[in-house]
């Protein structure tokens, strides 16, 4: 015996939902980091504005010394996007809480530079939608990102 009077419900109507790196098991706000380390303000941007549209929290910096500054400040991203001069900076950067911070690499050609470890490369040019799948891939390996020791945005260090 079929009944059919029974009205099925549609899904709610998933546009107007923020979209982004979020999870079940984030909180609420602007989440998760994102440090976008690029010393090509062209490339730097529109990255930071694509990702800060889609609700993740970021911090922008033009030379490494800036990138670091804003990590031994407290502010310990998810993820960094940096370029190759940025990225071989950090990579001697302890995180103040002993994190280990993954890495995509922006850079023109892959064929002198591994992988990153838990990171990835992302060669120029690239489209905004191809970062943003990438960044979700490395979030995903690396497991549930922990909750923010704090929403604090990060001081933004003087220029010498």
């Amino acid at each position: 015996m079929t009944d059919t009077n029974r009205r099925v419900e549609a899904p709610a109507d998933r546009r107007s939902m923020p979209r982004g790196g979020r999870r079940t098991y984030d909180v609420p706000g602007r989440y998760p980091f994102v440090l976008v380390a690029e010393g090509y303000e062209a490339v730097r941007t529109p990255c930071a504005a694509y990702l800060s549209l889609l609700n993740f929290e970021v911090a922008e910096t033009a030379v490494p010394k800036e990138a670091v500054a804003v990590i031994e400040s407290g502010w310990v991203p998810h993820v960094i996007l940096a370029d190759l001069a940025s990225a071989r900076v950090l990579s001697q950067v302890e995180a103040p809480s002993q994190v280990f911070i993954p890495a995509l690499i922006v850079m023109t050609s892959s064929s002198a530079t591994a992988r990153p470890p838990n990171g990835a490369l992302l060669l120029k040019p690239f489209r905004l939608k191809e970062m943003l799948r990438t960044i979700r891939r490395v979030l995903h390996r690396i497991g549930p990102v922990p909750p923010p020791l704090s929403l604090a945005r990060p001081a933004r260090p003087n220029p010498e």
